[in-house]
């Protein structure tokens, strides 16, 4: 398993998809990345030959109510094609959190698959 850093996402300019995969690493099956404030985005790379699902399990199965009507929190899971990118998140950490205030990244298939975390920033 990988931790990975998040990268501050600045709202001046545009990200491209290259510059974007050129700073995004190599995946593991499983890696995680801090997400105490609830503000991470992940810019996944799925350049393989492969579909990559990419799922975000739950670590707070705790049944919330929305409108009167119970909710039960489920994992998040993306299926990525080959040559496929997407961002994901924002993660709410009251569910998708580890007791060290990551969250855990699982990907089915790895080769020429990359991550970008991203600190999403704060706007006034």
């Amino acid at each position: 398993m990988a931790t990975l850093t998040r990268t501050t996402l600045s709202l001046n300019g545009s990200v491209s998809f290259g510059a974007a995969d050129a700073t995004a690493v190599a995946v593991a099956s499983q890696d995680q990345v801090t997400n105490v404030d609830g503000r991470t985005l992940l810019y996944i790379s799925n350049q393989g030959g492969s579909s990559d699902t990419v799922t975000i399990p739950v670590q707070n199965s705790t049944q919330y109510t929305a409108s009167g009507v119970p909710v039960t929190p489920s994992a998040i899971s993306v299926v990525l094609a080959t040559t496929v990118r997407a961002v994901i998140g924002p993660f709410s950490p009251s569910v998708y959190n580890d007791a060290s205030g990551n969250i855990q990244i699982q990907h089915s298939f790895t080769t020429s698959v990359k991550c970008l975390a991203f600190n999403l920033p704060l706007v006034f």
